[in-house]
């Protein structure tokens, strides 16, 4: 299932990737969990939006408006639309893919996981780049790696419904981009329904 979904999201061909994820994802998954729980996100189209429980252990109060439309109460009594394309993650959920994210610390990915693709672990890649004066991306570039991904294991929502991932890749000292959305399985097809958090390099 996890090689399905990844396949799916990650279209680049003859990838590298790292046998595990680093702390400096992890953390920005957490940090990304954190943020809605005081504010919402809205899907990229104006139909959706995730939002969490307010901490009480309910979620969040909503009724039908008028149309094809719901409306919630914030934190401050006021009265917000919502559209009906919408997910609240309760705070067994919230529990659960924090729990998740820790757990992928010991993780380690197979190789061949994508066609034409090479696997190098996250111990080489930390010894290449610990001297980064020394070797760092020149060396990388001349092992013939231009583009290094990192990407954690999907965390699967709602019997397989929704499913929470993070990749990244870096391609220079100052070349990178990194993201961890919400995607949605529509017909048999991950689709990504929010972006949570990214970084940019």
């Amino acid at each position: 299932m996890a090689k399905r979904i990844i396949n799916q999201i990650i279209t680049d061909k003859d990838i590298v990737y790292q046998d595990s994820i680093g702390r400096f994802a992890i953390h920005i998954m957490h940090e990304g969990l954190w943020y809605p729980q005081s504010h919402m996100f809205y899907k990229e189209s104006a139909d959706s939006v995730i939002f969490t429980e307010n901490g009480t252990g309910k979620p969040t109060a909503m009724s039908r408006a008028k149309g094809n439309s719901l409306v919630f109460k914030d934190k401050g009594g006021r009265m917000r639309p919502v559209g009906l394309d919408s997910m609240v993650m309760s705070v067994a959920e919230m529990k659960y893919v924090n729990d998740e994210i820790d757990k992928m610390v010991n993780y380690k990915w197979y190789d061949h996981l994508f066609l034409d693709s090479r696997m190098i672990s996250t111990d080489t890649v930390n010894a290449v780049f610990k001297d980064w004066k020394g070797r760092g991306w020149n060396y990388m570039y001349k092992m013939g790696i231009h583009k290094l991904y990192t990407f954690s294991k999907p965390i699967l929502l709602r019997n397989g419904t929704f499913c929470l991932f993070y990749y990244g890749y870096s391609c220079g000292g100052l070349c990178g981009y990194g993201e961890f959305a919400l995607y949605k399985n529509e017909n048999g097809k991950w689709v990504r329904w929010v972006a949570i958090s990214s970084w940019i390099s």
